[in-house]
């Protein structure tokens, strides 16, 4: 009788593993990967190779190019020069396709030349490789519900961009409307099917949430300030 009791109770333990355990597993989705990058001189000892072109580092970068002809590529957001001559340019991650490119939110890279020309060094996060979870619509889909906010001064607005989402990325737009209550309301709205997948009310005269929080991954879905 104790040797059945014990067989029971192990026989128990190990469907409790096998189904608690197996769905855990199976509920758990990779997010996409950010890789850092980092070099010295003359991009020697990378510590990943550069996923994409763009860069102007030659061998140290790798086209990108999956299934369906979608490519990789850094595009320059700024550059700087110092008091002694050196250039420093700042790069965000885009994926380029037939008819749209879209930023990678979360990327960055930066390259520091020397006033001679020399590379002095490297250093960023970077996708290596890119999901997709939904496509973008032929034509830019119509959010309604309130008054669209100037949006001249507001960078990135209406730019098509693609923030990580589970296991995949999702083109997205982002807009600012004026609210009900006077303030405004900064949205996230899917670029396929016009779903407003965040909303975030802000203050009138600022570009922070009126709680106080960062308007960052409140939902699983990041806004670039």
């Amino acid at each position: 009788m104790t040797v059945s009791l014990r067989s029971y109770r192990l026989l128990f333990s190990f469907l409790c593993v096998v189904v608690f355990g197996g769905a855990a597993v199976a509920q758990t989705v990779a997010s996409p990967k950010l890789t850092r990058v980092r070099s010295g001189r003359d991009a020697e000892g990378l510590t990943a190779r550069v996923a994409g072109v763009g860069l102007d580092l030659g061998r140290h970068e790798s086209a990108v190019v999956d299934a369906e002809g979608n490519q990789l590529v850094w595009r320059e957001v700024r550059r700087t020069t110092d008091r002694r001559g050196g250039i420093h340019i700042r790069y965000k991650q885009y994926l380029v396709g037939n008819g749209f490119e879209a930023e990678l939110v979360g990327s960055g890279m930066a390259t520091h030349w020397e006033a001679n020309g020399a590379l002095e060094s490297v250093d960023g996060v970077q996708f290596e490789q890119v999901r997709l979870a939904n496509r973008p619509a032929a034509s830019r889909p119509a959010v309604g519900g309130g008054r669209i906010a100037a949006e001249s001064a507001e960078p990135g607005a209406n730019e098509l961009m693609l923030i990580p989402d589970g296991g995949a990325f999702r083109f997205v737009y982002y807009k600012h409307e004026v609210a009900e209550h006077g303030g405004r309301e900064r949205l996230v709205v899917d670029a396929g099917n016009a779903k407003v997948l965040r909303r975030d009310r802000t203050e009138p005269l600022g570009n922070c949430s009126s709680s106080g929080t960062p308007l960052v991954d409140a939902l699983a879905y990041p806004v670039r300030p």
